[in-house]
C-alpha cells in the first residue's frame, strides 16, 4: 500500500510540477513575442532615422522629410484619428496636424500615404492645393 500512495503522490507532485512550467512558460514565450514586436519597431525606425540622416548630411532636406514623415503617417492613420477620449493620442494629433498645416513637405506625404492605409474620404486640407 505504502509503494502506491507514493507512486500517487509523485504522479501529483508531476503533474503540477508541468502544469507550473506549461504556465510560466507560455508566459515567458508571450513576452518573447512582445519583446520582439517591439524591437521589430525599432528596427524599423531605425531604417527611417539612418535614412533621413544620410538624406540630411547629402544636403537633400526635402527627400529626408518625406522619409521622417512616413512614420509620422503611421501613426496618424492608425492611432491619432481614432484617438477617442485618450488624451496621449489627443495631444499627438494636435502636434502632427500642426505640423501639416506648417510644413506642405509633410502634409503632402501625409495625404500620399493615405492609400496605404485604405482611408475613405478625405484629409481636412492644410494649405494642400490639390
Amino acid at each position: 500500500m505504502k509503494p502506491i500512495i507514493v507512486f500517487v503522490v509523485c504522479i501529483v507532485f508531476a503533474a503540477g510540477v508541468g502544469w507550473y512550467c506549461g504556465k510560466t512558460g507560455s508566459a515567458t514565450r508571450e513576452g518573447q513575442l512582445l519583446m520582439q514586436e517591439s524591437e521589430d519597431d525599432n528596427a524599423i525606425a531605425t531604417v527611417y532615422d539612418i535614412a533621413a540622416i544620410r538624406l540630411i548630411e547629402s544636403g537633400e532636406t526635402q527627400k529626408s522629410m518625406r522619409s521622417l514623415s512616413v512614420p509620422i503617417a503611421r501613426y496618424y492613420y492608425l492611432y491619432a484619428i481614432h484617438a477617442g477620449t485618450n488624451e496621449d493620442r489627443l495631444k499627438l494629433l494636435a502636434q502632427i496636424e500642426q505640423l501639416m498645416r506648417t510644413n506642405q513637405v509633410v502634409a503632402n506625404e501625409i495625404t500620399n500615404q493615405m492609400a496605404n492605409y485604405e482611408i475613405h474620404g478625405k484629409l481636412p486640407n492644410y494649405g494642400n492645393p490639390k
